[in-house]
């Protein structure tokens, strides 16, 4: 087509086009040699840090699948200085399971995989290891894109359940837990957990994750009175026993039962106006209130249940806030909103102090006397000392 062309008997490599254009290879994909039996190859990463801490203080969850099951172990780290630590709980768990050893690990090589004392251990103990080559997570896919979906999905339990990011351990446990008795292309006719375990799982106690559940009271602490049941939300499963953990808001823990009755299309309700009626206090906390509109024994044993009557030596039954109303339903709790909206005073923060020491306890006392005294001559209102708390509500 043109005139003048020479003729290029060789393709010499030219530097600008590598500067300028140079790209990725193509990665072959279906290449990967599989393992012919458990142990024999283990996938392992590290994925945080997390913008949240979990309820435990953990920013980190450090993931292992096996390549012939593909079933998966997960653990939760503070910092990755514990990789070390977590990998070795993880090998003398499996190896005992399996009677078997781990012949090879494939990680990528951040710091926390190829310390000094992770290389020794592996050397001692025969392991091979396999590294990525850096920018190149395909080299160990399996655990990249395990992580890539453990992360997406435990996003997505989190917004379904309307529940906070400290709760992003629980979803990542569940669903590691569901993986293992989910199908897998992999593992051809049965699922990971059967292919390890050698069993097939019963899925019949499944539960909807952030669900309302509510678990049954120990009878020997229940009164006659008291519900049988106290409201919480579905975390996940105990693999101590087959129990579930619950959450409870109100007081903040984490709960074990195995009797409970789940509301799997009902979730917890974190809204304001929501939460300031699930923060509750017992009615005896009127004690703050003007003593002119609380009746005497109220002020006198703070401690009583208020949905019990105290018994006096003549065996007559005091007056209770129950049975101040025959118009209205007896409450049993209040919310602190509502309290603190009808005390007749300034309550702060800095003004409810809890000594421990009985000495700092009677100066305060003397110190507030004097107080008093200045205000109203100490006409309406005294002081009373209510009981040790089992619960404490934290503030920000």
């Amino acid at each position: 087509m043109v005139h003048g062309l020479p003729i290029i008997n060789s393709i010499e490599l030219c530097e600008g086009c590598v500067y300028g254009k140079q790209t990725r290879k193509s990665f072959p994909s279906g290449k990967a040699m599989r393992a012919s039996k458990c142990l024999e190859l283990i996938h392992a990463d590290l994925c945080g840090p997390m913008q949240t801490k979990t309820l435990g203080g953990s920013r980190y969850f450090l993931l292992f699948t096996d390549d012939f099951s593909r079933t998966s172990w997960v653990y939760f780290l503070e910092s990755k200085s514990e990789t070390f630590e977590r990998f070795q709980k993880f090998k003398a768990l499996v190896e005992k399971k399996c009677d078997s050893h781990i012949k090879v690990i494939r990680t990528d090589k951040g710091g926390e995989f190829v310390s000094k004392e992770f290389n020794l251990f592996c050397e001692k103990n025969d392991i091979k290891r396999e590294l990525t080559t850096p920018y190149t997570p395909e080299q160990n896919d399996v655990a990249e894109r395990k992580n890539q979906t453990v992360v997406e999905m435990k996003r997505n339990m989190l917004k379904a359940s309307d529940l906070s990011n400290e709760f992003w351990a629980e979803a990542v446990v569940i669903y590691i837990y569901l993986l293992n008795l989910s199908p897998t292309r992999f593992v051809m006719n049965q699922t990971p957990y059967e292919d390890w375990y050698g069993r097939r799982p019963s899925v019949s106690h499944l539960r909807v994750f952030g669900c309302i559940s509510y678990a049954l009271v120990n009878s020997q602490i229940c009164q006659k009175l008291d519900e049988k049941s106290e409201k919480c939300i579905f975390v996940g499963y105990c693999t101590q026993s087959k129990t579930y953990r619950l959450y409870n808001p109100l007081s903040g823990q984490i709960v074990i039962r195995k009797d409970a009755v789940f509301g799997e299309n009902t979730f917890w309700k974190w809204s304001e106006d929501q939460a300031q009626h699930n923060i509750l206090a017992p009615l005896a906390a009127e004690i703050f209130t003007n003593k002119e509109h609380v009746p005497t024994s109220t002020l006198a044993s703070s401690a009583t249940p208020p949905s019990s009557s105290t018994s006096t030596p003549s065996g007559n039954s005091s007056t209770t806030l129950e049975e101040s109303s025959d118009e209205t339903p007896p409450a049993r709790y209040r919310s602190l909103a509502d309290i603190y909206a009808s005390c007749q005073f300034s309550l702060t923060v800095s003004d409810l102090i809890y000594y421990e020491e009985a000495a700092e306890k009677e100066e305060w006392r003397k110190v507030m006397a004097e107080e008093m005294k200045a205000i109203e001559k100490n006409e309406m209102w005294e002081m009373a000392d209510l009981p040790k708390g089992k619960h404490v509500i934290g503030l920000k």
